[in-house]
This record gives structure tokens, sequence and C-alpha cells, in this order.
């Protein structure tokens, strides 16, 4: 996951970026969506020549097992588990 800050708050950019920061929202995140990310803040300048898009996609082992098991028109598999 990406924070991404024009050039001019380059001070919050600096203030977040502390490791302790960054662990701290990476839980929160972690405890709300149910998924983990690991966090990166940039300045708007400093993407400038960046790729920002996921170039591939990993699927998660146990679901590859699944799939090869489970008929995948019955298959569903859900990122988080509803409430």
């Amino acid at each position: 996951m990406f924070i991404i800050f024009n050039d001019n708050f380059s001070f919050a950019r600096s203030r977040l970026s502390s490791e302790e920061t960054i662990k701290y929202v990476e839980q929160v995140i972690r405890e709300v969506l149910n998924r983990s990310f690991h966090l990166k803040i940039y300045l708007k300048s400093e993407i400038a020549n960046m790729n920002l898009e996921e170039t591939s996609s990993k699927n998660d082992e146990g679901e590859e097992i699944l799939k090869g098991i489970v008929n995948e028109n019955i298959l569903e598999v859900k990122d988080s588990i509803e409430k």
C-alpha cells in the first residue's frame, strides 16, 4: 500500500516514516480489513518514474490446493470472514 504526498507535504512524510508509525498503521489496517499490507510512503516527485502497478498476483498456496481438489464452480474464496 502506498501513501503519496504532494511535495509540499514533505514534513508529513518525515513524520509518518518512522518505523513504529508504519508498524502501527499496518497493524490498524490488518485489524480493520483483515488483510496485511506493507506500507510505503513517498513524495509525488519520487514516484514520477516508478511503476506502482502490481506486476504479478501471487495466489495463496492453500487456495491453489483447494482449486485442485474442489470444482471451481462450487468453490468461493473470500479475502476475509464476514461478520
